[in-house]
């Protein structure tokens, strides 16, 4: 049984690197604890094994010509990060939807997070370059259906209110079609040499 398990999870990575690969060379990801993984989904790592992926990835990648960029995931904070307002604001692990700060919309929270890592450059957010790539990327997530503009709410606190929908909902509706729930990448811009972002797979 563990033999299996190991073929399977070897021609799993194999392929998902492939195809991560066939998107560019130059591939973006958060240095994570992958032994803090074990302690807290011990069975789901043991299946997966994210830290053998990334790697495998790393040097597949490599072998290509590119390179795997470490982001420094404590000073980015890129699941509380608004490019909006440049604020952090710390969530729940429980809450899959960023309300943006300008109130224009909700967005979904990995692939809000993988955007803001594709805009990194040398570890450091730079909000006009990320305010660049939003104006260009902001289309596509509307059409698949990972941004919703919902008119926000503010109440008297100040704080900004959206109703956030149900990554299920938006899944069955077919937005996000060609979207897997287990990794998320950006699109590659025109003319950029090869490169986009990856957010370690959930778990």
């Amino acid at each position: 049984m563990e033999r299996k398990l190991a073929a399977e999870r070897k021609r799993a990575h194999g392929e998902l690197a492939n195809q991560i690969l066939g998107l560019g060379n130059v591939i973006q990801s958060e240095t994570l604890s992958y032994l803090a993984f074990q302690k807290n989904y011990g069975k789901s790592v043991k299946v997966r094994a994210p830290g053998m992926f990334v790697e495998q990835l790393r040097r597949k990648a490599e072998s290509a010509g590119g390179k795997l960029i470490d982001l420094h995931t404590w000073s980015l904070k890129m699941s509380q990060y608004d490019h909006t307002t440049g604020v952090f604001t710390k969530k729940p692990l429980s809450q899959r939807w960023h309300v943006l700060g300008d109130g224009s919309g909700v967005v979904q929270r990995d692939v809000y997070s993988a955007f803001l890592a594709r805009c990194v450059m040398s570890n450091t957010h730079h909000p006009s370059h990320i305010e660049t790539m939003w104006a260009a990327q902001k289309p596509v997530l509307l059409q698949t259906g990972w941004l919703r503009s919902e008119p926000a709410k503010i109440e008297p606190s100040g704080k900004i209110t959206v109703a956030t929908p149900l990554e299920q909902v938006v899944c069955d509706r077919g937005f996000a079609a060609g979207h897997g729930l287990d990794a998320v990448v950006a699109r590659r811009e025109p003319g950029d040499p090869g490169g986009f972002a990856l957010r370690t797979p959930c778990l």
